[in-house]
């Protein structure tokens, strides 16, 4: 293997690694953004104090589905991205 040949492999698997990590960065900001208008669309909306707790139970509930769902799609892009 020359050393040409160990360039070009140590800069893919950089290229790779930026990659990965946009990606990552990508997730966690669509998660973020997804609970912050969550919690927007529910403290903000014109509903009395008892509805907007209700609501804020029902998305706490609703939101590890929500993750998870996230997580598998991001997944299966991966590795169609690769």
């Amino acid at each position: 293997m020359s050393i040409s040949d160990l360039l070009e492999k140590g800069k893919r698997n950089h290229d790779k690694s930026e990659r990965n990590t946009a990606l990552r960065n990508a997730a966690l900001g669509a998660a973020v953004g997804v609970t912050a208008g969550v919690a927007a669309g529910v403290l903000l909306a014109p509903k009395t104090g008892e509805e907007t707790r209700k609501s804020i139970v029902k998305a706490a509930k609703e939101l590890p589905e929500k993750l998870l769902h996230d997580k598998v799609m991001l997944i299966s892009q991966l590795r169609l991205w690769r």
